[in-house]
């Protein structure tokens, strides 16, 4: 269940690693249990840059875009985009768009 491709981008906090790789994806590992929890399909293509906490990942991708999402390994809401809103930035331009509810 790891990445397809490089990896490039590797950050740790506590028993939580959060992994970004050239095949566009983002993986959340518990360490304790020596396994991908979560699974995010991130980017068109390299993950170039990635920043973590409890509650958000926020990645930068070679497509050009910015992204935050809310992440929850433990629960069965696992993939929700920030108080309804995600952050989309383009070749230095960054807008905030609305999402639906999930």
């Amino acid at each position: 269940m790891g990445h397809t491709s490089l990896v490039g981008q590797i950050q740790m906090r506590g028993n939580t690693l959060v992994t970004g790789g050239s095949d566009g994806s983002v993986r959340v590992w518990d360490l304790a249990q020596l396994k991908c929890v979560l699974r995010m399909a991130a980017h068109d293509n390299s993950v170039t840059s990635l920043q973590f906490d409890d509650k958000i990942i926020v990645t930068g991708g070679s497509d050009g875009y910015v992204k935050v999402q809310q992440h929850h390994p433990h629960s069965s809401r696992r993939h929700r985009s920030l108080n309804g809103f995600v952050l989309i930035g383009r070749f230095g331009t960054c807008v905030l768009e609305r999402t639906s509810a999930t």
